[in-house]
């Protein structure tokens, strides 16, 4: 198939810095850390091959903010954001970097298991006050060491069920400081963690570190009002829009995304699960140009696992190469074997 692909690759800001291009690789979770919660080093080869596809932004796997390996969530090999992890951190950054200098690099950022499950669940309502306390103490630290690995940026994850999910949710009805009948009552947290790493990012000087949030919210009126904290309220460089629990929907996502474009926000909105819409019957660049063509377009486009079945896909569109695309099929297997069925290990 012969195309051009420039449209693609327009240069874009976000936040502060600029992407190479308009395609972008969301975290994915391979909990392939070590019992300390540094990567091991099959992921920096991973990462590697990641980087080799020149991805306009690329987010480095959801990892805890948190000294406790037992908070980790459903990741028990994740990755930790600690003080003496810094060192594997900042040499995962140079080695992704080295590879592909001019790719916004992120990391997705999260609280860990409290409060991970269903919306409302119990083990959320049971938490006490001081826990919650602790988790957003180690969410700004989190994202001060991040800029200091060298991230150019941070995902602060309020989505599928994790902890800030769930104070954010119609559901909370906490009836201390952590709850409310307001969203933003809910979103003290979120408003704490990001006014602290700033605070604490402003002190030491560091400036230009991008932060955004991946949302998951069904419900349209919520997802309004969390949008207007973020982007009204907090001004965050991006907001990733995503759905739950079927995080795999891409046509409520594509509903999701283009009520949150009626908003006007000035932050950078990316639109996920793109995956499964190349998935589908029919020409996956179509679908591409059609997203980002319409009236309501996303500013960036998300993949997930299309980057397992062929983490080159930027370069090869880039270089005109679509006939040697490794499409993904959305079977699902890699989510348990780390590799694709169909095209083998990259």
């Amino acid at each position: 198939m012969a195309d051009n692909y420039d449209w693609l690759f327009q240069r874009r800001a976000i936040g502060p810095k600029t992407a190479p291009n308009l395609l972008v690789l969301h975290p994915l979770e391979r909990s392939d850390g070590t019992a300390e919660g540094k990567p091991r080093e099959s992921a920096y080869d991973w990462y590697r091959q990641m980087a080799a596809g020149q991805w306009g932004v690329l987010f480095v796997e959801c990892t805890t903010c948190s000294d406790d390996p037992a908070e980790r969530g459903h990741y028990p090999d994740g990755f930790l954001m600690t003080e003496s992890n810094l060192p594997e951190f900042s040499r995962l950054v140079r080695e992704i970097k080295e590879v592909s200098p001019e790719t916004i690099l992120m990391i997705q950022l999260s609280t860990g298991s409290p409060g991970s499950g269903r919306e409302g669940n119990e083990n959320f309502m049971s938490l006490s006050s001081s826990a919650i306390s602790r988790s957003l103490a180690n969410m700004i630290k989190g994202g001060v060491l991040a800029a200091e690995a060298g991230f150019d940026g941070m995902d602060l994850k309020l989505c599928h069920g994790h902890l800030t999910f769930q104070l954010l949710c119609e559901a909370n009805k906490r009836q201390d400081e952590w709850g409310g009948e307001t969203l933003r009552q809910r979103a003290r947290f979120t408003i704490e963690a990001v006014q602290g790493i700033r605070k604490e990012l402003a002190r030491k000087r560091k400036e230009g570190f991008i932060i955004g949030a991946r949302v998951s919210e069904p419900s349209l009126a919520n997802l309004r009002d969390i949008v207007e904290v973020l982007d009204r309220g907090l001004g965050l460089d991006f907001i990733s829009v995503s759905h739950y629990p079927d995080v795999f929907n891409a046509d409520a996502i594509s509903v999701l995304t283009q009520a949150v474009k009626m908003m006007e926000p000035q932050a950078a909105v990316i639109q996920a699960a793109f995956t499964s819409y190349l998935a589908k019957k029919g020409n996956p660049v179509e679908k591409m140009r059609h997203a980002l063509q319409s009236r309501l377009a996303p500013d960036f486009v998300g993949f997930g696992r299309q980057a397992i079945a062929d983490p080159l896909t930027p370069e090869k569109l880039r270089n005109g190469l679509f006939e040697e695309i490794n499409w993904c099929k959305r079977c699902n297997v890699c989510l348990r074997q780390k590799q694709c069925k169909y095209y083998g290990e990259e």
